[in-house]
Parts: C-alpha cells; sequence; structure tokens
C-alpha cells in the first residue's frame, strides 16, 4: 500500500499594507461653553396686535424699571420686568433684545435665542438681536451660526465687545477650516495617485497582451489567406503549361515571353510564358511555390526565402489579400480554372497579378 504523500504547503498571503491612521482635528477645548437650557418657554404676545399711545408709555416705564434691576445685578427680577412691558407692547422688538440679554447673563442661551427670533422678526434691522443671539450660538458651540450673527450685528451697530467675540469665532473656525480643506486636498491626490495607478497597469496589461498575441502569431506570412494550394494548371511556368484555356496570354508584361495578356481569349495555354525571366522559372509553381509567407496561400516552395521576404513586404500586395472580394476571386479560380475568362477584365485581378510580377522581378 502506497504510503500517503504530504499535501502541498500553502503559501501564506501577504497581508494587505496597514491603512493609514485616520486624521482627526484636535481643536482647542472651549472652556465657556453652556449646557443647553430646558426651563418652560417665556410668553411671547401677540406681536401683530394694536398697542396704544398709553400702552407704549405704560411699557417704556416699566422698561426703564427693568434696566434698573439689571444694574443691580438682579437678572431674574429684570426679566420678569421686561415680559410686563412686551405684555404692554408686544410689537417693540428692542424689549424682546433686552430680555434675551439678561437670559444670556442667567446662562440660558436657548431661550435667548427665541426671544431674538422674535425680535428679529419684528425688527430686521435691529442690531442688538443679532449680536445677543450670536453670543448664544457661540456659548452653545454653534460657532457657523454665532459667526453669521455677529457679523450681521456688527455691520447694523459696531459694538467693540461683540467685534472681539466675532474675531474669537472667526480664528476658531479658521483652524476647522484649513484642517478640513487640506484632508480634502490630501483625498484628492490620493484619488489622482490611484487612478494614475490603476491607468498604467491597465496600459502594461494592454501591452503584454499585444506582445503575447504578436508571439503567437504564425511565422513567415500573413494569417487567415486560407491556403492558396496551386493556381492549378499551371504546370511550372517555365513555358507556364497551366492555367488550363488561358489561350492568348501572350505575354503579361516584363514576364519574358508571356506576350500580352490579350482578353483571355481561348484561354490555350497562356502560351509562350518563357520563364517570368530573372526569376529563374518558377519552377514547378505546384502552388505558387517558394510562397512560404502569405499563410494559407499554399506552398509557393520554390521561392528562395528573399524573395518571399519580399513579397510578404510588400504593402500593395499586403492591402490586395485583406480585400475579401479579390481573395474570394482568386480562390473561385483555384478551384475552378475557367472561372478565369469570367475575371479577365477585372481591374482588382489585373493589378494584383501586375503587381506580383513587379515585386518578383526586382
Amino acid at each position: 500500500m502506497p504510503e500517503p504523500t504530504a499535501a502541498p504547503k500553502r503559501t501564506a498571503e501577504p497581508a494587505p499594507p496597514p491603512a493609514e491612521p485616520e486624521e482627526k482635528f484636535e481643536e482647542e477645548e472651549d472652556t465657556e461653553l453652556i449646557p443647553e437650557d430646558n426651563d418652560p418657554d417665556l410668553p411671547i404676545p401677540d406681536e401683530n396686535a394694536e398697542v396704544s399711545e398709553d400702552q407704549m408709555a405704560q411699557a417704556n416705564d416699566i422698561k426703564m424699571q427693568a434696566m434698573d434691576a439689571q444694574n443691580m445685578g438682579d437678572d431674574e427680577r429684570a426679566v420678569q420686568l421686561f415680559t410686563e412691558a412686551l405684555k404692554c407692547n408686544p410689537r417693540s422688538s428692542i424689549l424682546y433684545a433686552c430680555r434675551a440679554n439678561c437670559l444670556m447673563r442667567m446662562k440660558k442661551p436657548r431661550a435667548a435665542i427665541r426671544d431674538c427670533d422674535v425680535a428679529i422678526k419684528i425688527n430686521p434691522d435691529g442690531g442688538k438681536a443679532y449680536k445677543v443671539r450670536g453670543k448664544a450660538h457661540r456659548h452653545l458651540g454653534h460657532y457657523e451660526k454665532a459667526r453669521s450673527d455677529l457679523q450681521t450685528g456688527n455691520k447694523l451697530d459696531w459694538d467693540e465687545n461683540a467685534y472681539q467675540l466675532q474675531k474669537w469665532v472667526e480664528t476658531r473656525l479658521k483652524a476647522r477650516e484649513d484642517f478640513d480643506r487640506k484632508i480634502k486636498e490630501k483625498q484628492r491626490a490620493k484619488m489622482e495617485q490611484e487612478r494614475a495607478e490603476k491607468q498604467k497597469a491597465e496600459r502594461q496589461k494592454a501591452e503584454q497582451a499585444e506582445q503575447a498575441r504578436q508571439r503567437e502569431m504564425p511565422k513567415g506570412g500573413m494569417p487567415g489567406m486560407g491556403g492558396m494550394g496551386g493556381m492549378p494548371g499551371m504546370g511550372g511556368m517555365p513555358g507556364m503549361g497551366g492555367m488550363p484555356g488561358m489561350g492568348g496570354m501572350g505575354g503579361m508584361p516584363g514576364m519574358g515571353g508571356m506576350g500580352g495578356m490579350p482578353d483571355f481569349g481561348g484561354m490555350g495555354g497562356m502560351p509562350g510564358m518563357g520563364g517570368m525571366p530573372g526569376m529563374g522559372g518558377m519552377p514547378g509553381m505546384g502552388g505558387m511555390p517558394g510562397m512560404g509567407g502569405m499563410p494559407g496561400m499554399g506552398g509557393m516552395g520554390g521561392f528562395d526565402p528573399a524573395t518571399i521576404q519580399k513579397i510578404l513586404a510588400d504593402p500593395e500586395l499586403a492591402a490586395a489579400m485583406k480585400d475579401p472580394a479579390l481573395m474570394a476571386k482568386l480562390t473561385s479560380v483555384m478551384s475552378d480554372p475557367n472561372k478565369m475568362a469570367e475575371y479577365a477584365n477585372d481591374p482588382k485581378i489585373k493589378s494584383f497579378m501586375a503587381r506580383l510580377q513587379s515585386v518578383m522581378k526586382h
């Protein structure tokens, strides 16, 4: 009983390169953030209500009391008084902005934002409401909103403290935006590199495939020409007894004694084809002997390699042999020599044969 053979060892696949650690923005801690307040909303009277002059005067008196309370540090009392003033004059944007300012002092940024929203709705040109809302957003960490509100507020009503806060927010945002821009540039560069490497790999693959195809091509010829086994009857071209019935082929010009190929008359036998001078007679023409190239064109076994190479290297012959109509006619003549008379005046046949003569003569 044969001993069991050990299973071949499997080589471990190389591990993929480790992923680059993701860069994270290390932002400086903001120690002045305020947790969002969840107190019940303060009343918002109808800002569209009609207000008499007496009500406006009364609201103004209460406002002054509220300001005094605020200056005394009693913000809770000030908020109550601003609320009473708003009941008298709910159309006053400044009363909402003042109450919002007190709410910010009490560390209630969400409630302050709500009052500022109403103030801006009543008067979009009131700078105080934008500045108070910008400060509230800054303490909630809403830096983009804070920047927008503070910039608008300072355009409408410039204030040194509000401007300094605006610059602080802009500086903080710029650091983050610069980091984000750097990350995007790195990602874009990486994508471009990967795309270039992919295109390079595809080009190399295509080049390798083309080289392999060239190596696999048959030597010495133009593939696919089928097999011109040998223009029947062309016994040997010294005297050219063949191509039966090709009567008065008095001579393909320049082919020694071939007389003239006058209209293929009686197709008698290509008389006088003395042997294509200079070609040693193209002995036997058993398949256009010697045309080892022109793949598929049978034997051409009697030509020397240099002549074959000249025929295959001729661009006109190569182009003609790519013409399927011409090759079909040549194949038809080889299978039935009697059809030569049918193509006696075919310009493509005449041109092909004339060029073949010319190439073989030189």
